[in-house]
C-alpha cells in the first residue's frame, strides 16, 4: 500500500465541515503534488480499505488507464468520453489539433474487457487465497509486458480513424503531441483559436450566435493538467 496522502478521517471531518466553495478554494493546497482528485481519493480509499477491512474477503484491483473493449461485447465498444477516447473524439472531428505530451513516455492503457475478465478472475483469487493467508491483495492490471508509447497510440489511431473516418469531422485530421509546452500553446493559437474567431466572425455577419471560441475554450481549460497527470502516470509504473 502507498503512504494516504492525508489521514482519512481527518480529510472526511473536513469535507463534512465546509460547504462545496470553500472546498474548491481549498482542493489545490489538499492535493499538493497530486495530479487530480481522482488519484488523491483512491490513494486515500486504499488506507481506509488497509485499516478497516482485514478480516473481510476484500483486495484491491488497479487497472491502468481503462480504453475501449477489445472483443466483449464487441470490438471497440465504450460508453464515455473520458481519457484517451475524448482525445481521439477530438481528433477525429478536426477540434484538437495538439496535445501538451510527451509523445516517448509508457501509454498505460488496458481494453476495458479484459479489465472486467481480470477484475472477476481477482475476485474468485481472493475467495480461493484468503483461506490460507490474510494479507489484503494487490492487483495492478497494467500493460508492462507489452508496452507502446503515446506516439504509438496516436500513429494506431490515425490508422484507423482515416481509414474509417467520423461523419461529424469538420476539418482534416492534423495532430501531434508536443512535448514542449511553448510549441503546444503556438499550436493552441494559431490552429485552435484562431480559425475559431474566423468561423465566429462569419457567423455573425450571418446573424447566427458564435460558439466555437467558446467551445475551444471550454477544451483549452481542461488541457493543461493532462502534462503532469501524464508524467505522474509514466512514474507510477
Amino acid at each position: 500500500f502507498y503512504t494516504p496522502p492525508i489521514d482519512p478521517d481527518k480529510l472526511i471531518t473536513l469535507m463534512k465541515c465546509v460547504d462545496d466553495n470553500l472546498a474548491q478554494e481549498i482542493t489545490p493546497h489538499l492535493l499538493g503534488k497530486w495530479p487530480n482528485t481522482y488519484a488523491y481519493t483512491k490513494a486515500v480509499a486504499e488506507n481506509v480499505v488497509e485499516r478497516e477491512a482485514e478480516n473481510l474477503p476484500i483486495g484491491i484491483f488497479r487497472p491502468a488507464i481503462v480504453i475501449s473493449t477489445y472483443k466483449e461485447p464487441i470490438r471497440g465498444w465504450i460508453d464515455n468520453m473520458y481519457g484517451p477516447t475524448g482525445v481521439a473524439a477530438g481528433v477525429g472531428t478536426g477540434l484538437l489539433r495538439s496535445l501538451h505530451c510527451d509523445g516517448s513516455i509508457h501509454a498505460n492503457v488496458v481494453p476495458g474487457d479484459m479489465v472486467v475478465n481480470a477484475l472477476l478472475a481477482s475476485a474468485w483469487d481472493i475467495a480461493e487465497t484468503r483461506r490460507t493467508q490474510r494479507e489484503i491483495p494487490l492487483y495492478n492490471y497494467v500493460s508492462q509486458d507489452n508496452a507502446i508509447t503515446y506516439d504509438d497510440l496516436k500513429i494506431m489511431s490515425a490508422k484507423y480513424g482515416i481509414e474509417y473516418p467520423t461523419v461529424r469531422a469538420i476539418w482534416y485530421y492534423s495532430f501531434r503531441n508536443n512535448k514542449y509546452r511553448i510549441v503546444h500553446l503556438f499550436f493552441i493559437y494559431f490552429f485552435h483559436l484562431l480559425p475559431a474567431l474566423l468561423i465566429d466572425a462569419a457567423t455573425v455577419c450571418m446573424g447566427k450566435r458564435p460558439r466555437w471560441v467558446t467551445q475551444g475554450r471550454s477544451k483549452r481549460i481542461c488541457l493543461p493538467p493532462v502534462r503532469k497527470q501524464l508524467d505522474m502516470n509514466q512514474l507510477m509504473n
